[in-house]
């Protein structure tokens, strides 16, 4: 296809509040300090861009039962979320997400002029 803007690539992470903190060569008298979470807690992020750089305002998935707007407090403009169990992204979090945010997002289409969205 020779047309880059029409090309958009789909990708999560897992963001973690627990982490292992790295190793770290001091004398045997400091104890380097690290700043770590007793649970572990994840949050998705999915976010979408073309072949142009053009980005997609990112879509969070929080671990709870029912979303929370001060969740989003300080968000990037046009960011949205909703919330799992677990904090992971399923198959319904991906239908509502290309649905209800991406598809907003894209240049229109026709059979004519697609867009390819790879997830």
């Amino acid at each position: 296809m020779d047309r880059p803007e029409r090309i958009y690539n789909v990708d999560e992470k897992d963001l973690s509040t627990r982490h292992k903190p790295p190793s770290v060569v001091t004398s045997g008298y400091v104890k380097p300090q690290a700043v770590t979470s007793g649970t572990r807690t994840i949050t998705t992020v999915i976010g979408c861009g073309n072949a142009l750089g053009h980005c997609v305002p990112p879509f969070f998935v929080y671990p709870g039962v029912r979303m929370r707007s001060e969740l989003l407090e300080g968000k990037s403009p046009e960011a949205k979320g909703t919330c799992t169990e677990s904090g992971w992204s399923n198959s319904e979090i991906c239908k509502t997400y290309l649905e209800d945010h991406l598809l907003k997002y894209l240049s229109e289409r026709s059979t004519s002029s697609p867009v390819f969205c790879f997830v």
